[in-house]
């Protein structure tokens, strides 16, 4: 049986909003606001990943977060996609047997 999530208040070095939680497999998670300055944004998602490299073809690496960085009203439009995602049966609505 699944647990209810712990979360754990633990602000940023800088002062940023943090909660940190376990998933289900006891990977670290967190969400926490945003430092961009146009709009109100927040990241979501498992902490600890490693390095997450990209090549782009044409020599070129960039280094990617596997975090979402979504801004309020995606995080809204998540919720709310969560929730109705569960409330539903989903198994019939994606042909899952």
């Amino acid at each position: 049986m699944s647990r209810k999530l712990q979360f754990k208040n633990h602000p940023t070095s800088r002062g940023f909003g943090r909660k940190e939680f376990d998933d289900l497999y006891g990977q670290h998670c967190s969400i926490q606001e945003s430092s961009l300055g146009t709009e109100e944004a927040y990241w979501i998602g498992v902490d600890n990943t490693g390095p997450n490299i990209s090549y782009d073809g044409n020599g070129n690496y960039n280094q990617e977060s596997s975090r979402m960085h979504l801004s309020r009203k995606q995080v809204v439009n998540l919720i709310n996609e969560l929730v109705e995602f569960c409330d539903l049966d989903w198994k019939e609505d994606f042909g899952v047997n």
